[in-house]
């Protein structure tokens, strides 16, 4: 089982794509734009409402891990990041970048850093 939000987006998607986790399906669909045109392999994981009720605690006010077993790991670890943004509806989403960091070579990539995202986002924040 994987904790981290990086851990579980990987297990889902691999090293290939970047993940996107977001309620507002318009900005989805401009990453996922931003994506395509600039070559970049992303894939939206599940981040739904009731995600944040998966991340409560007996001890604190959230936990920072899901609250019980087959549990959405990336989308619950969204849900704590989520926490602390005023309308995570809305105007808000986390890119995972678990596919810009390749750990070992193969066919498309060499092994080590490769910014993948970096355009995608670049071209994001210039819209």
């Amino acid at each position: 089982m994987q904790t981290t939000l990086t851990g579980a987006a990987k297990m889902a998607v691999g090293r290939d794509y970047n993940s996107v986790l977001s309620m507002d399906d318009e900005f989805v669909k401009l990453a996922e734009q931003s994506a395509k045109s600039t070559n970049e392999m992303l894939w939206r994981l599940p981040f739904e409402a009731f995600h944040m009720k998966q991340i409560n605690s007996s001890f604190a006010k959230i936990a920072n891990i899901s609250s019980g077993e087959g549990r959405a790991g990336a989308s619950t670890a969204c849900a704590f990041l989520a926490h602390f943004v005023k309308t995570p509806e809305k105007n808000w989403l986390h890119f995972d970048l678990s596919g810009s960091y390749q750990a070992g070579t193969q066919d498309s990539w060499s092994a080590g850093d490769k910014g993948h995202g970096v355009m995608m986002i670049s071209e994001i924040l210039l819209a």
